[in-house]
This record gives C-alpha cells, sequence and structure tokens, in this order.
C-alpha cells in the first residue's frame, strides 16, 4: 500500500449516510472482508462492503480534524518504521479533537511467547510475522512490541495511549485483532493491540 499516491480515486458516497455520527466519520482503513457496521470501508481490493477502494492512504477525500476514529488492523506493519510514522502523522492532521486512532499490529512478544510454547513450529506464525505473502500488499516490513508502537504514537503527538479490546470498541471479533492461532488444541494470540487520542 502506498502512502500517498497522485491517482486519486472517488469515494463512493453509497450508504454513508448511517455511517456518521455526532463525533464524526469512523474510517476502516485495510478492512479486507470484514464489514463492521457504523464504519467507512478503504481497503486496495474491491469487495462488496467497500466504499473507496484505492491503495493510496492520503485519506485526500476527508478534510482535516473530520474524523472522530481511524481504525487500522495488521496494516501498520505493512510499511516501513519512517512510512508508518508519517502514516500516524497524517491521521493526527485528520482527527478531530479527542479523536482516535486505534491500530492492531502483530505483537513480536506474543509471537516469539508462542514460537517457543509450540516447540519452534514457526510455520504457526510466519505469516503473522511476515505476512501471507499471497498478493502484491500483503507483506510486512516492520515489526512492533508494546514500547515501540506506544513510543511511536507518542512522537506522533497522540497522548493516553492504551490496549483496547474489540468487544468494548464496537468493533465486534471479526478480524485479526482479536483472532488466535491454532495448532491442534493448542491456541496462540498475536495481536498488539493499541489506541490514543488526538489532544
Amino acid at each position: 500500500m502506498k502512502l500517498v499516491n497522485h491517482f486519486k480515486r472517488k469515494l463512493n458516497k453509497k450508504k454513508l449516510d448511517h455511517h456518521t455520527d455526532p463525533d464524526g466519520l469512523r474510517i476502516h482503513i485495510g478492512c479486507g472482508d470484514s464489514d463492521i457496521p457504523g464504519w467507512v470501508n478503504i481497503d486496495a481490493r474491491g469487495f462488496r462492503h467497500v466504499h473507496l477502494c484505492t491503495d493510496d492512504l492520503s485519506l485526500a477525500q476527508f478534510a482535516d480534524r473530520s474524523l472522530s476514529k481511524i481504525y487500522l488492523c495488521h496494516v501498520l506493519e505493512h510499511f516501513d518504521f519512517n512510512d508508518s510514522k508519517k502514516l500516524l502523522e497524517l491521521f493526527f492532521l485528520k482527527l478531530k479533537s479527542r479523536g482516535e486512532v486505534i491500530i492492531s499490529v502483530p505483537d513480536f512478544e506474543l509471537v516469539c511467547d508462542g514460537y517457543l510454547r509450540s516447540s519452534k513450529k514457526l510455520s504457526i506464525f510466519r505469516h503473522a510475522l511476515m505476512g501471507g505473502q499471497d498478493y502484491p500488499h500483503n507483506y510486512h516490513k516492520s515489526v512492533y512490541d508494546f514500547r515501540t508502537l506506544e513510543e511511536q504514537l507518542n512522537q506522533c503527538g497522540y497522548a493516553g495511549v492504551q490496549r483496547w479490546f474489540p468487544s468494548r470498541e464496537g468493533i465486534g471479533e471479526t478480524d485479526w485483532a482479536a483472532r488466535k492461532l491454532r495448532s491442534g488444541l493448542n491456541f496462540y494470540e498475536i495481536s498488539l493491540n493499541l489506541k490514543g487520542y488526538k489532544p
């Protein structure tokens, strides 16, 4: 996925009325096959529920200080460290005061722990760490643990960084934020879920 693309695609405004709440639009970037009610879906692949099909994450279609929430589930790791910081800085501009960025990424600590507990079965965890590698955008370029992601959010101006839980955010448990990897009878958590707000 590109941070900025000179080719701007038009926002498909179908059914956007019910995505507006009193606090502003809620944007789901890299939604994939997950369709969360009440969120505007953006993805590089043209699923039926996608409102904006693009690999341009500049959010040029949305005014600065107009968004209440921006959700990225297993998206940030597809960018290198410099571009991921630029992306978070850009999102900061798009958020209203007290707006939130909500992030889920593979947790390097959990992946390492699961790898060791599984008797070092790397095949279970390699896609979580390096991406599924089954289409052009599905490769990982950065890794995070709590401290690394917290520091990056703080450097970009976000405050109140804390863990979040899908069931409490109205996001549900349909995507990688809540998903566990399974091997036989064993399940392994792999996601680091952090959020911060714009003061």
